[in-house]
């Protein structure tokens, strides 16, 4: 039986710093998620704490087979799109979104070309710098190993926030996982054998961020995982 997901941190933050501090690194406000199978749409709710000015981030993801497409509301802008072909195919997409006066509340619906297996995940900063939200991104995908390593980052102002989403497919028994070290866990969706977990860290200085590693407990064929990091620029 497969376990699900223990993840660990590893490296360390770059010594050198490319600016001195202005501002603190932007602060989680809330997050919500959705879940579930055989529909070809899926929506999220923006939570009521949400103001405006604050950087909203979605994660979607889904099972990648017969040209599966999906199609965002107006207003997002595409941060990245990854995908894991081999084994069970997976995508995961990223958009962003400045919040705006009176946005919380409002209901954003993704659509899909077929019915699937999809999972959602909205998360919202406060301080967050509204021109450029994100600073820098990467992503890691992988399958049928233990070890799991999340993209690492080189971010060029001090002050940022990493955000990550982990996202693994096929997994025989998800239990949400765990998360070790600084980084703190907002949100986790779990639907049947896929899971979506989201976690953030404070990175005071410019450079090298630290890369994470979620493990399972045995070395199981056919799954896919993706990991998506993002640093989000301060005001």
């Amino acid at each position: 039986m497969r376990k699900g997901l223990a993840l660990t941190r590893a490296g360390s933050v770059a010594a050198g710093r490319v600016q001195a501090p202005s501002s603190t690194p932007p602060v989680y406000r809330a997050s919500t998620h959705n879940n579930g199978a055989g529909v070809t749409s899926r929506s999220l709710t923006v939570p009521e704490s949400v103001v405006a000015g604050d950087v909203m981030l979605i994660a979607v993801a889904w099972y990648q087979a017969g040209g599966y497409t999906t199609t965002p509301p107006a207003g997002w802008t595409l941060v990245r799109e990854d995908a894991r072909v081999p084994n069970v195919p997976i995508v995961q997409t990223i958009y962003r979104r400045v919040a705006q006066a009176g946005e919380a509340g409002t209901v954003y619906t993704w659509t899909f070309n077929a019915n699937n297996w999809t999972a959602l995940t909205l998360i919202a900063y406060s301080g967050g710098n509204p021109t450029t939200p994100v600073n820098t991104h990467g992503a890691n995908n992988g399958g049928s190993t233990t070890s799991l390593p999340s993209a690492a980052l080189t971010t060029t102002v001090d002050n940022t926030t990493v955000v990550e989403f982990f996202t693994a497919y096929a997994l025989s028994s998800p239990d949400g996982g765990t998360m070790a070290g600084p980084a703190t866990v907002r949100e986790t969706s779990i639907l049947n054998d896929m899971e979506m977990i989201t976690a953030d860290q404070a990175q005071v200085a410019a450079g090298a961020t630290p890369v994470r590693t979620a493990t399972v407990a045995t070395n199981n064929a056919g799954y896919s995982w993706i990991v998506t990091s993002l640093a989000l620029t301060p005001a």
